[in-house]
């Protein structure tokens, strides 16, 4: 059973916000999430060749907002190119 938060970060992955940008690339697939009081660590794998700050920044900022409701703070975001591992 998937909790409303993984949900939550599954949608956000896949969401398509027209006529706004969504800041994660298509390739982009949830691999972990933890949570330990407001703390929650994500790591995202993608297929990209780079990520910018400012995009990676994007996506802090939009895990944040949407996991704000179910009282987390706090995000460390992990982003994994996968086809270099």
């Amino acid at each position: 059973m998937k909790t409303p938060r993984i949900t939550a970060i599954n949608l956000l992955l896949k969401a398509d916000f027209q006529p706004f940008i969504n800041p994660f690339p298509d390739s982009a697939t949830l691999e972990l999430v933890e949570f330990e009081e407001n703390l929650s660590r994500v790591i995202i794998n993608h297929e990209e060749e780079l990520i910018s700050e400012v995009n990676a920044y994007k996506m802090k900022r939009c895990l944040q907002h949407t996991l704000h409701s179910f009282g987390i703070e706090k995000v460390e975001l992990v982003l994994k190119d996968y086809k270099n591992l």
